[in-house]
Order: C-alpha cells, then structure tokens, then sequence
C-alpha cells in the first residue's frame, strides 16, 4: 500500500525541483515563471491520476477538481524549495505525508 506512494514521493519532487525547475530558471531567465509553470505541470499530472470514466468518456470534471486539490500543495513544496535553499528535501517529506495519508486513508476505506 505504502511502496508506490513512497516511490512516487522521492521521484517527483526531484524531477520537478531538482531537474526541471532549475532548467526552467536558465530558459525564462525568472524563477517566479519557472515555478508557476513546474507548478502547473506538477498539478496537472495529476489530472488523471486515476482516469475516471463517465458515460465512456473520460470524467473530466474529476480531473479538474483533482488538479485544483493538487496546486495548493504543488505550490507549498515549490515555496519549500526555496525557503529552504533549494533543497528538495522538504518537498520530499511534504509529498511523501500527502502521499502515504493517502495510501492509508484508502487501504482504511476512509477515501473512496
């Protein structure tokens, strides 16, 4: 229940923090356009995490609220990143509690 919850917290905050964030910085020449659009990605791949289907299309209703639940949390770990001088760490830690209450909240039947 826990493994790929766990996984999911150490590979995202380093591909996005760790990787493409600074990439972005060199190419916008901004940090704050940087983080906006790693936010933004960050959020929207979860749109479809997991698909839903409604009337054999896909709900996406349900990817927009689960994008929307998503970026205020997307843009703390972001701000973490640099309170904390670009550490990914804290990013890391935040996702991996997010993730695993998650994972556990299900596995108890407390989330549908």
């Amino acid at each position: 229940i826990l493994i790929w919850p766990l996984l999911i917290s150490l590979a995202e905050p380093v591909a996005y923090l760790g990787v493409i964030l600074p990439r972005l910085e060199r190419l916008t020449g901004s940090s704050a356009i940087a983080a906006g659009i790693v936010v933004a990605l960050w959020s929207a791949e979860h749109a479809f995490l997991p698909v839903l289907v409604t009337d054999g299309g896909v709900d996406l209703l349900f990817a927009a609220t689960r994008v929307a639940s998503v970026l205020p949390f997307m843009a703390t770990w972001t701000a973490l990143y640099y309170a904390f001088g670009r550490r990914v760490v804290p990013g890391m830690i935040g996702q991996g509690i997010f993730n695993g209450g998650t994972a556990l909240g299900i596995a108890f039947g407390l989330v549908a």
